[in-house]
């Protein structure tokens, strides 16, 4: 559909997995088909049947990741993914009304490793939009480990009457638990 563009897609189903796959030394380009409507358009997006049924095991490593509306990376109902040395960048969203991420760890992504990133010049001028480098929203058992990541010229800058958001790293979900944060800049 023309909101829902995904360069690389890998995801289970109830009772069947998307398991150890690997995705590296890849160029992903300009997933979404216009920058003004781009929700749920996403580079890579790793995607389980649902909380019961996580994926495991998945890894992106190496690749390099541009103008994708929604995220660069996305995951949800993944166990144990690692997320290593992409660079994620260059893309600004002018209208829609979705955030835009480098990183999105969704809910039910348990032990994520994210790792070695370069992530920059993420920009959305919708109002009431916000700009992640990383977004951490996994909730309960999120075990994340994220570190040695560089993260630059995130933005919210939308005109209008509502606050925008710009954020290197959030931490979005109030019962993510176990999570270690260190060495980024």
């Amino acid at each position: 559909g023309p909101n829902g563009k995904i360069g690389i897609f890998v995801g289970g189903i109830t009772g069947a997995y998307a398991d150890s796959n690997l995705i590296k030394n890849l160029v992903i380009r300009t997933g979404a088909d216009s920058m003004n409507s781009s929700a749920g358009s996403y580079g890579v997006l790793f995607y389980g049947g649902d909380l019961s049924f996580p994926d495991a095991g998945n890894k992106i490593i190496n690749c390099d990741i541009s103008k994708h509306g929604s995220a660069g990376i996305g995951i949800q109902w993944q166990s144990g993914s690692s997320i290593e040395n992409n660079k994620i960048h260059d893309w600004t969203q002018f209208g829609g009304e979705n955030d835009i991420h480098g990183i999105w760890i969704a809910e039910g992504a348990t032990s994520t490793l994210v790792s070695g990133n370069v992530i920059g010049n993420l920009r959305t001028n919708v109002n009431y939009s916000w700009s992640y480098g990383i977004e951490n929203g996994a909730g309960q058992n999120s075990n994340a480990r994220i570190f040695n990541n560089m993260i630059y010229n995130i933005l919210s800058c939308g005109p209008g009457g509502e606050a925008n958001f710009s954020r290197g790293i959030y931490s979005s979900s109030t019962t993510n638990s176990n999570d270690k944060y260190y060495y980024n800049s």
